[in-house]
This record gives structure tokens, sequence and C-alpha cells, in this order.
């Protein structure tokens, strides 16, 4: 089913708070030629002269609504091998590695109902020297520096409310080299995606070729980058259209604190009633706060976004704000508050989260209190584990 627009950001985080279902998109059809060689790897590593390892990942989640007669979980297992290829001698300057994880999930909610499934999490292999890499496969695509108000989450789905950084992947190939200047750049080209982001308006076409690419520069104390992305967007009735994004961050880092700016321009070649351009700004600070060991930082981000069509100017669409202090007790322990607040829509979200890590395990606790426009204020309990093998 093709989604025509998204619900706003402040809507994706509560409904995520209130229980982190994430699925994936459907087998890759070209993964079946990852698969087929890494099974090869596997059925004959001395030919290959590489190392393998295998962990998994099985996390729990559950959560509970005041107003709910009983509880949402889920239940979320990630196996996953990695495949290093071993040097024959020491002077060899090009290495290769490979990465195959599934993703095995059962969950039951109020709002979705149940469902089970199994399928295919990262599948990629990568080329790779001391400043360049070759990736080509399922994998992660994510970049910029703002913490939970993201515009330029375009590729990755995480929530940053999700203590397990759980993300979908994308699929295609990926060139990323350095300098000796300490300057990256990515180059990128996917294909077969079409899933939302919450900084994703409409999805791609799948049978379209996407491509971009990232220039990342670094200084003592900034990190500066502009990216650039091109794919044809799905607009209900219109059909495929041209989209262009133009995306640019910034991070200072300063003795106690730190700022950072992430925004970004679309243009789309679309008529009435989608909206041809848009643009958003997303700002941030955080400051250390030396009243413990380790410290309390306490992180303000806003973002604003607006679109224009082509029979009228500029309008508000987004408006955004969030607030967060930190502390870490000890080692094994951390508290977070989280405050976010959406004016277009309104809602309001207040969270108190309670993590202790272990090497192989964590925990995380949290209760929060959501409202959305005139409805009242409700609570909440969640509760997410997770172990590491």
């Amino acid at each position: 089913m093709i989604v025509q627009t998204k619900s706003t950001l402040m809507e994706k985080l509560k409904e995520r708070s209130e229980m982190c279902i994430f699925r994936t998109a459907e087998w890759p059809r070209y993964s079946l030629i990852t698969l087929s060689i890494l099974a090869s790897m596997v059925l004959e590593p001395h030919a290959w002269g590489q190392a393998f390892s295998y962990r998994g990942e099985l996390t729990g989640m559950a959560s509970q609504m005041e107003d709910q007669t009983g509880s949402d979980w889920l239940m979320r297992y990630l196996p996953e091998i990695k495949i290093q290829a071993a040097k024959e001698a020491e002077e060899d300057q090009w290495s290769w590695d490979a990465n195959l994880a599934a993703y095995l999930y059962a969950y039951d909610s109020l709002s979705q109902g149940q469902d089970q499934d199994a399928e295919v999490f990262r599948a990629w292999v990568r080329l790779y020297d001391e400043t360049t890499e070759y990736r080509i496969g399922l994998q992660e695509l994510s970049f910029g520096p703002a913490i939970l108000l993201r515009s330029l989450q375009w590729f990755d789905s995480k929530n940053p409310l999700d203590p397990t950084s759980f993300t979908k992947g994308v699929k295609g190939a990926l060139v990323r080299f350095s300098t000796e200047n300490d300057s990256t750049y990515w180059v990128w080209a996917l294909y077969g995606n079409e899933d939302l982001t919450a900084a994703t308006r409409f999805v791609s076409d799948a049978e379209k070729p996407e491509s971009g690419g990232r220039a990342q520069f670094s200084s003592e104390i900034a990190e500066y980058a502009v990216t650039l992305h091109q794919r044809q967007a799905v607009l209900s009735g219109q059909g495929s259209v041209d989209e262009r994004r133009l995306g640019l961050d910034l991070k200072l880092d300063l003795a106690y604190n730190g700022l950072w700016l992430e925004s970004m321009i679309i243009e789309r070649a679309a008529d009435l009633p989608y909206p041809n351009q848009e643009r958003y700004v997303t700002l941030g600070l955080d400051y250390t706060v030396d009243m413990t060991e380790n410290g309390i930082v306490l992180t303000c981000e806003r973002n604003w976004g607006e679109a224009k069509t082509a029979a009228r100017d500029f309008t508000a669409s987004t408006g955004n704000t969030a607030l967060m202090a930190s502390l870490s007790s000890g080692l094994l322990d951390s508290y977070v508050v989280t405050l976010m607040k959406s004016e277009i829509p309104e809602s309001n979200l207040i969270r108190f989260d309670w993590q202790r890590t272990y090497d192989d395990f964590l925990w995380n606790l949290s209760l929060f209190q959501s409202q959305g426009g005139v409805a009242p204020a409700q609570f909440g309990l969640g509760l997410i584990v997770q172990y590491n093998h």
C-alpha cells in the first residue's frame, strides 16, 4: 500500500514511546545474491581464509496505558553472522567483511493487532582499506548531529526515545572515503526503498533509482557538511515526480557545551494540492552542569518546518521543542528526563527513563504522560529488556 502522507514527528514519537513496534521491508530481491555469497563462505571457510563471528540480540518490550485493558508487547530477535577476511600478509592494504542478520519478531498491539514474521535485517558485503570503503546490500545509512528532532533523518528509522537504537536499513551501494585533512565524502545509489522516515513526507518509487552524496569536513572545534539527494517521490493522482533535497549541518564542540544545526530544503515537481517546496531547520544546544561526578547534560532542540504549493506561499507546518536532562550514576545507571512539545498539531510528552547497562544486558524502565490536542493526558509505563550474546 502506498502511503500518501505521514503523521507529524511528535505523533510518531508519542506512538513509539507508548509501544516500540518496528517492521522492516520485504526481502530485497537482490539480497539473494548476497545470501548466496555468504552461504558459500560459511560452507567453505578455509578456502576463503576468513574469521567468523556470531552474535544475537534478544529484546522484549512491553507498555501499558492507564486506559488500556491489556498491555502491548513485542519480542524481537536479531541473529547476526559477521565474516572478516584474514589478511595473508601485513602489507596487504585491502580487506573485506560481510554481515548477514535476520529479524524475527512477534507482537500484540491494541492498535495494530497481532503479528509474527521473519525478515532480512542486514545483508551487505564491504571492501575497504584505511581510507576508503565500498559497501553494497541492505545497510544502515544515517548522519547529522541532531538528537531528538532530526531534519536529516532521510534514511533511518531510529527513535530517539528507544535506547536500543533499532533502525531499518536501505538497499543500495555506498562509497565512503576520507582524506588526510579530516574530510569525508559519501556517494550512494539506492534502489527498491519505499519506507517513510520522520523526515520523509512521501514514499519513494521503488522501481526508480535514487542517488546522492555528502561532503563532511572537520576542524578543531567544528564539523560541517553538505548533503544532496535525488529521487522519484510517489504522489497519489500524479504518479512519480522528481524530488531534490539539499541538507546543511554544523556542529560546534566548545568547552562545556555544544551547538548544532540541521537544515534541509526540498524541491518537488508537484501540482496542487501537494507542496512543491519545503524547508526545515533544527537548532540544538547542550550544556554540562558540573554538579555530580559525571555531570548533568542538559539538551535543548527546536525545529521549524514550512511548505508552499503552487497557489500559496510558505506557511508553517511543524513546530517542535524538545528538552532533555541526562545523568549517569556510576558505571551502570543512567537517568533521563525528556519533555517534548508539538505546536502543529498540539501534543505534549513528558517521560522519565531509568536504564541499567551491563556488558551484555540492559533494561530500561520508562514512565510517561502524553497528551494530544484537547484529549486528556494519559499516563503510561514501559519496560525494555535486551540481552546480547
